[in-house]
């Protein structure tokens, strides 16, 4: 486990800012799918359906993003430096294969509430809202699923790959 007490500088800070920034996104949007879906103010809906469509997608680029840095600098310069993480590193790597799965289905869920939402009607009816609502537990789903594995998958990427860079 990380020691609490470790100042990281450098690109190992940078890192942890990364990493903190996304286990926030990730544990924010469930919480708003479901005041979303606790929301009886259909003009409220029509407020909340964007926000939360731009964080998800905020989400999904952010995560992709930092995963390809990963995958396609960091994790192989590790490599080369410190060959006996090869078996760590392939967890982490599968782990970003499972990560990716769960953010298409965000994508593709917020894609789906961000088309309902922008086509939904001024005076939204009851099958625009239950649409809605429909739209928007596929994302919770897929949002409070991402959140867990972010938990699990980012703890054990800065146990393994603080220290590395600290080392470098």
């Amino acid at each position: 486990p990380l020691d609490a007490n470790t100042q990281y500088h450098g690109e190992a800070a940078f890192w942890l800012q990364i990493h903190q920034g996304l286990l926030r996104t990730s544990a924010t949007l469930p919480n708003w799918c479901e005041q979303f879906l606790a929301e009886k103010t259909t003009d409220r809906l029509y407020l909340m359906a964007p926000r939360i469509c731009n964080l998800a997608t905020q989400l999904v680029q952010h995560a992709h993003g930092h995963h390809h840095i990963e995958d396609d600098h960091f994790f192989p310069v590790f490599l080369r430096a410190f060959p006996q993480l090869a078996n760590p590193i392939d967890l982490l790597e599968k782990d970003h294969e499972i990560l990716s799965v769960v953010l298409d289905d965000i994508e593709n869920a917020t894609k789906e509430l961000s088309h309902v939402s922008q086509n939904a009607t001024s005076q939204i009816t009851t099958a625009e809202k239950s649409d809605l609502f429909t739209k928007t537990e596929q994302l919770q789903k897929a949002a409070s699923s991402l959140d867990r594995l972010f938990i699990r998958h980012i703890g054990d990427e800065e146990e393994i790959c603080l220290p590395t860079l600290m080392r470098m």
